[in-house]
């Protein structure tokens, strides 16, 4: 299997890795996600959702569940979603509402640890990912 070698700041507090998706026309967007290896599902951000054509509800009709840090949502199943290598087809993932001062688009979680083999090597600033 292919190794894929992801580069990020390791002199950064969270790790920022790029991902990409495609949108409701078929066109490759591209977003920036932090690894979050406590969150045990990807979630994505409904702003980033709705840019893409992907999310056709109306932002400020949704009424967002209090006591949650992510502000998740709802559910949503995407046509072709790319991290780290790991390809997800017509899968499912989560709608949440961050803070816009994260300035991201999706927190990374463990569903894409659980498609490959994940080495973060902080000396290298590297992430490795062996898909399985």
């Amino acid at each position: 299997m292919p190794k894929f070698q992801i580069p990020f700041d390791s002199g950064k507090h969270h790790i920022y890795i790029e991902f990409e998706i495609v949108d409701s026309k078929g066109i490759n967007r591209y977003g920036l996600g932090i690894l979050a290896t406590g969150a045990p599902r990807t979630e994505f951000s409904d702003i980033f959702l709705k840019h893409t054509g992907l999310l056709d509800m109306h932002l400020s009709e949704i009424e967002i569940p209090s006591g949650q840090e992510t502000k998740r949502y709802h559910k949503i199943v995407l046509l072709s979603v790319s991290i780290c290598g790991c390809q997800f087809q017509n899968s499912e993932f989560l709608i949440s509402r961050f803070e816009k001062s994260w300035g991201i688009d999706a927190l990374i979680g463990l569903d894409v640890f659980r498609t490959s083999r994940i080495t973060i090597d902080y000396n290298k600033s590297l992430i490795i990912s062996e898909p399985f």
